[in-house]
């Protein structure tokens, strides 16, 4: 990652890096969820400024440990929401309880892995 000192020490993370993550994880998202339908230009907009909410709020110091492991998280609750939206009625009206259900059983595998239960 791309980082830069302040005259104070304090570490700050290059905006151009910021911006590559916030369209790779743009395009990512409207290729899953919209395909090759267009959006408004105030529809990407808005999508994106909360994009890059989801990334300045990582800590600059922990940003390049960080980021990547977020890029995968939105990407994978992307695949999620896609999936979950095709096999239910309620379409994104459920996603909540649909996917608190999937983390702990998710979680669950993991533990029992751990301890040994393949």
């Amino acid at each position: 990652m791309d980082r830069t000192k302040e005259s104070t020490g304090k570490i700050v993370i290059h905006p151009a890096t910021i911006q590559l993550f916030i369209d790779a994880t743009w395009e990512f998202a409207h290729s899953i969820v919209w395909g090759s339908e267009p959006l408004s230009e105030a529809e990407s907009n808005i999508i994106q400024y909360y994009i890059r909410e989801y990334y300045e709020a990582i800590p600059a110091g922990q940003f390049t440990q960080r980021a990547m492991a977020h890029f995968s998280s939105y990407c994978e609750k992307i695949l999620l929401t896609r999936k979950y939206e095709r096999s239910n009625s309620e379409g994104f009206a459920g996603i909540r309880n649909w996917y608190e259900r999937w983390r702990k059983k998710r979680q669950l595998l993991k533990r029992l892995t751990q301890a040994g239960f393949d």
